[in-house]
């Protein structure tokens, strides 16, 4: 058996991934699933650009930007992490 090498570069990697993560969400609001994205405004890995971005390809999925939080907004605002998602929690009930 002769192994094949394929050369995938870092940004083929991104889009990959993005790529499967973006069918992931499409299903899942398929199946009747609210989301929430959470963002902190000074996040270094969901920048603005990026989460506009998503909001725009899957308008139905809510949004909460934090101001004072990087990209662990549940560690950085916890108060207004935990009032989002019980917020969240309340409009959509099991």
């Amino acid at each position: 058996m002769t192994a094949r090498v394929f050369r995938v570069t870092a940004d083929d990697a991104v889009g990959i991934v993005a790529d499967r993560m973006h069918r992931a969400v499409a299903a899942i609001l398929r199946d009747g699933v609210p989301i929430l994205l959470v963002r902190g405004q000074m996040s270094d890995l969901v920048t603005e650009d990026r989460a506009q971005e998503f909001l725009q390809r899957f308008p139905a999925v809510e949004f909460v930007d934090v101001g004072g939080a990087g990209h662990m907004v549940a560690g950085d605002r916890n108060d207004v992490f935990a009032d989002a998602v019980v917020a969240f929690l309340d409009r959509h009930p099991a």
